[in-house]
């Protein structure tokens, strides 16, 4: 959970987000401990936690969300600490899978964000998740695009199988997913055996 403090440096935002004239300024001078801030209040597992806390916790949040929106290193520290979930609500699904994998591949890494086939969709609706997916299919690279084939769209595939098959369908003609299925097929060959028997090569129940 890194190398600080974080009680104190959530603790200490509380009390500077508390003496502040405007919740904004306390916001924007540290991001950082806002977004520990909100993560603790959300577990309650700090001594310091009463019901004023979350009242400034609820104040807090549209402000960060709207600057996380606006800095990929604070929208990874929102994804980190207060899930998924949360990092796409700032943004929308479309464009948090699209910065996912430019954030990931190749030049912009960013050590804190999951590696693509990491990438599990904790929180998420499968209907968001996938939507997420297709969005990082449209920017990813032929090895991004192996990864995600081999993480997400196979996670997608335990939570939904019917969703999935339906969306590996729907873009059956796209450049990009065929070699995306390309790549699984080429894996499965390896390992498995005939990907014909393998979910994304059904088709979806009618």
């Amino acid at each position: 959970m890194g190398s600080y403090d974080v009680e104190a440096l959530a603790a200490a935002w509380w009390r500077s987000a508390a003496g502040a004239t405007a919740l904004e300024d306390a916001i924007r001078a540290d991001p950082r401990g806002c977004v520990l801030f909100l993560a603790a209040v959300a577990e309650a597992e700090v001594e310091w936690y009463r019901p004023a806390a979350l009242t400034i916790a609820e104040e807090a949040r549209p402000t960060l969300l709207t600057l996380a929106a606006q800095d990929d290193a604070l929208l990874a520290l929102v994804a980190d600490w207060l899930g998924v979930e949360t990092a796409v609500e700032a943004i929308g699904a479309e464009e948090f899978g699209r910065r996912y994998v430019l954030l990931e591949h190749p030049e912009g890494y960013t050590p804190t964000w999951l590696d693509l086939t990491g990438f599990l969709g904790e929180g998420l609706q499968p209907a968001v998740y996938s939507a997420a997916i297709e969005a990082m299919v449209e920017v990813a690279d032929d090895g991004g695009l192996d990864a995600i084939g081999d993480g997400p769209l196979d996670h997608l595939a335990g939570m939904d199988l019917a969703l999935a098959t339906a969306l590996v369908h729907r873009h059956r003609s796209d450049p990009r997913w065929i070699r995306l299925l390309e790549l699984k097929d080429e894996e499965c060959r390896l390992h498995d055996g005939d990907p014909a028997d393998f979910w994304w090569r059904q088709r979806p129940p009618s």
